[in-house]
């Protein structure tokens, strides 16, 4: 008599729960493809954080785009006594000021004013950092861990998506390496819930590097539940066939 086969305990290995999660045996319905997140205070407080920061990532834009008419406005002579060009000169004044006198200005117009193109870059060092968040749709704790990377600075835009598996690959996680989900920031891959410190780590440093991944759900890991029962082993991967190196250790 046939006997159907044991079904995988999900404390076994976190790789079967994530390959059983990206491509369910089941088809599930349209409703299933919407972002569904914690229903906890925490993650509606960091919500709020999320939308201010996209406020003041549009108000930073606007700061550059402000710059950027500065220089052109007085490049070609424009009238400095005329309402607008006066008051858009008078709005990014203390943005230039730290620059003024680094180079000589010579008296215009027209004036090739120097100062406004060194300022140009400072809103954008101090604009979020923006990642895309490639995830199963049916996935909860990436939805925790996006939510946990916001309240540290982030700007993350979630993909859901049922071909997480080739999206890692491409983007050079081995395969036994593989976290709940690929996060793509600044050219470099991050695979699962990799703690905010080591990604800020990366991107100060800019290793020779494709990504780092912590593999598999720890519980304890950043987006998940339950109580870290050991050190997170951090892997730094490439793309040249290269074997994997431990990044970190916490």
């Amino acid at each position: 008599m046939a006997t159907s086969a044991p079904r995988p305990d999900h404390d076994t290995t976190e790789r079967v729960e994530r390959e059983r999660i990206v491509r369910p045996a089941f088809s599930a319905p349209a409703a299933s493809n919407v972002n569904v997140g914690p229903t906890t205070t925490a993650v509606t407080r960091n919500e709020a954080v999320w939308t201010v920061t996209r406020v003041v990532t549009l108000l930073f834009t606007v700061l550059e785009v402000l710059l950027l008419l500065r220089f052109v406005l007085k490049l070609t002579g424009a009238n400095a006594q005329q309402p607008l060009v006066s008051g858009l000169y008078g709005i990014t004044e203390p943005l230039v000021r730290p620059f003024q006198g680094i180079f000589p200005e010579p008296a215009g117009p027209p004036v090739l004013d120097l100062a406004a193109l060194l300022a140009v870059p400072l809103p954008s060092l101090a604009a979020p950092l923006h990642a895309v968040l490639y995830k199963n749709p049916q996935c909860s704790c990436c939805e925790a861990y996006a939510a946990y990377l916001r309240q540290n600075g982030f700007e993350i835009d979630i993909k859901p998506t049922n071909d997480l598996t080739r999206i890692s690959a491409d983007a050079g996680v081995p395969p036994n390496l593989e976290g709940c989900h690929t996060m793509l920031l600044d050219g470099y891959a991050f695979d699962g819930l990799v703690p905010v410190d080591l990604v800020k780590k990366v991107l100060a440093e800019h290793p020779a590097i494709a990504g780092i991944t912590l593999p598999g759900m720890p519980a304890g890991a950043p987006g998940m539940g339950g109580s870290k029962s050991g050190p997170f082993t951090v892997y730094a991967f490439t793309k040249d066939g290269k074997p994997p190196t431990v990044y970190a250790t916490e």
